[in-house]
């Protein structure tokens, strides 16, 4: 800061402290005149209500010098400088500089027409007019930047859905420096632009980073919308996905149930915006697989789409679809293909049979008769799939890779490993252009051809596949992740098969070690490693620590999906044959009646 624009500030300062006018004026006679022509618009504005406060103690005499003053003000400010400045076609001050000198004039224009000063008014008034013009040329010069960011932000949503995600984040980030400039940090509009880059760094797995952004936008809607706004509750619904992506699902709840409290209370119990967060609170208890909690939510949303938007609408046939997606996984299949089925008329009559959304019954259809072992059906609905995905998306999106993936499952159920491989490495391909070397998606296709090199007994192959799904895993969600623990499982299995029994111990317990630290002794991923354990102990003869981890198994299984499915049907095969082992023929023959026939 410059020698007299302090003295400025500090003597304007100690005028504002005082009653006195003669001790005022004396205070404001130690500044040099020549500041007029070196000081910031600031501190000149700083001096005029330094003057304005003399004029409000001063007697009528007296305010004739506050007048004088005002008038080198004027002189300076504005017969030289300012309006050649304003009156240009790019002014040399800012929208806050240029605030300023519009309260001065202000400030002036009411001493002046006290005083009557008629024509010194009429030039104040004259300054004013400029000061507006100048202002209006600021805002249209705004609205063009405003624009450009909208721009911007319609570019990264084109880019997001094509998971093209670094340019998608570079157009946000872009938008994101023009609504802070001229919105700032508080407003609404910036919040949703916090919201858009928070979106784009989940689907990057930069998950500390979609949080930051995610709450950054939370504080902005909480401040300016109130803490039951709908908006708001959005943002509560986006932190509690990148929670639930983390398997973090207390905090997932948490977040959900706040959402939907907002909703409830603003929106009603039969708002379609309530039944959406229905379903994800469904979809928490899904990913816990507390299956009859997941059902109950699933059909609370139901009912609302039913009775609001009615049978054939495509929100309704999206419900079906995630109600029979849990009838999938505890492998009730009829039921499972019964909501699918219905899901695909809506979506085949509503949309067409090209549609993505009919594309992914085809798909979800073909895991069930996958999962059926109805291997060319599975293959037909896939290939349904494949075609509107191809013709929709083109060849290199995500969507069409995961219906490679799938189709390489089905070739390597059939032990057409060549063409699995074909088709493993194509869904890679895909994916590594679109998401980089480093992202799960990867680490799930590296997992798929370790098992297929597994299979092949290309045990070297498999292995280094593991190795880096597990190098991945860890850095993204790190080491105790329930994804890190399938890692774990998977590499176990391959010592299994390699008969590497130590080194296949050590990896089935540090995956153990995970799950029940993170989903608990009760979750059926912790009894997928029980029953492997159990499967290890066998494989070296040691029945009864087999049968201890397969009766832990046993108990989860049933508690989770009933006697009569085929996960728990599988873990009575694994008793029948381990109390055989011991000779134990009634407990064997039970839990084989259990187990059903081999093609159940």
């Amino acid at each position: 800061m410059k020698r007299n624009e302090k003295l400025t500030y500090i003597t304007c300062n100690a005028i504002f402290q005082v009653n006195d006018y003669d001790q005022a004026r004396s205070l404001l006679l130690t500044i040099p005149q020549s500041i007029f022509k070196e000081v910031s618009i600031p501190a000149l504005s700083y001096y005029v209500d330094a003057i304005k406060h003399m004029y409000s103690i001063a007697n009528a005499d007296q305010k004739f010098f506050c007048n004088v003053q005002l008038e080198c003000v004027m002189l300076s400010l504005y017969r030289d400088a300012l309006k050649r400045s304003i009156d240009e076609e790019e002014s040399k001050y800012g929208p806050e500089e240029t605030e300023q000198i519009l309260g001065i004039l202000l400030i002036m224009a009411e001493i002046y027409s006290e005083q009557g000063e008629i024509i010194a008014e009429n030039e104040v008034k004259e300054a004013i007019i400029l000061i507006e013009k100048q202002k209006a040329k600021q805002a249209e010069s705004e609205q063009q930047d405003l624009d450009m960011a909208n721009s911007f932000v319609k570019m990264a949503n084109t880019y997001q859905e094509k998971r093209e995600y670094p340019s998608a984040l570079d157009y946000s980030l872009r938008a994101l420096s023009i609504y802070e400039r001229i919105r700032g940090t508080e407003h609404p509009d910036t919040a949703t632009i916090y919201n858009n880059i928070a979106g784009v760094y989940k689907n990057m797995n930069e998950y500390d980073k979609a949080v930051e952004y995610y709450e950054k936008a939370l504080t902005i809607r909480e401040k300016a919308l109130g803490k039951e706004h709908p908006d708001t509750a959005m943002v509560y619904n986006n932190i509690a996905t990148v929670y639930q992506d983390l398997n973090d699902y207390s905090k997932a709840m948490i977040c959900y149930e706040k959402a939907l409290a907002i909703k409830e209370k603003v929106l009603g119990t039969d708002n379609p915006s309530t039944a959406t967060t229905y379903n994800n609170i469904a979809t928490v208890y899904q990913d816990m697989c507390n299956y009859a909690e997941s059902l109950k939510y699933y059909e609370k949303a139901l009912a609302i789409k039913e009775k609001v938007l009615g049978t054939d609408n495509p929100s309704t046939a999206t419900t079906y679809n995630n109600i029979a997606n849990v009838y999938k996984e505890v492998c009730d299949y009829d039921k499972a293909m019964e909501y699918y089925e219905k899901a695909l008329a809506i979506r085949e009559k509503a949309l067409g049979t090209e549609h993505p959304d009919t594309a992914t019954t085809y798909n979800n259809m073909a895991i069930v008769y996958k999962a059926k072992g109805e291997y060319k059906k599975a293959m037909e609905y896939y290939e349904k799939a494949l075609a509107v995905r191809e013709k929709v998306f083109g060849t290199e999106h995500p969507s069409t890779a995961n219906t490679y993936n799938n189709i390489a499952g089905v070739y390597k159920a059939t032990g057409e490993y060549n063409k699995a491989k074909e088709y493993y490495e194509k869904a890679l391909a895909i994916r590594e252009k679109t998401f980089g070397t480093e992202h799960t998606s990867i680490a799930n296709i590296y997992n798929n051809l370790a098992v297929l090199y597994q299979d092949m007994r290309e045990y070297d192959k498999a292995k280094e596949y593991n190795e880096k799904s597990l190098a991945i895993q860890e850095k993204v969600f790190g080491t105790e992740h329930p994804s890190t623990a399938t890692a774990y499982n998977n590499i176990a299995g391959l010592y299994k098969a390699m008969g590497e029994y130590e080194k296949a111990m050590e990896y089935y317990k540090k995956s153990l070690d995970i799950k029940l630290k993170v989903l608990g002794d009760e979750h059926p991923l912790t009894a997928n490693t029980y029953q492997n354990i159990a499967g290890l102990y066998k494989a070296v003869g040691d029945y009864d620590k087999a049968l201890e981890y397969a009766h832990k198994a046993r108990k989860i299984n049933e508690k989770a999906f009933g006697e009569e499915t085929s996960k728990t049907k599988n873990v009575y095969t694994l008793l029948s044959d381990l109390y055989a082992a011991k000779e134990d023929h009634e407990l064997s023959h039970e839990y084989a009646v259990k187990a059903g026939p081999d093609d159940e």
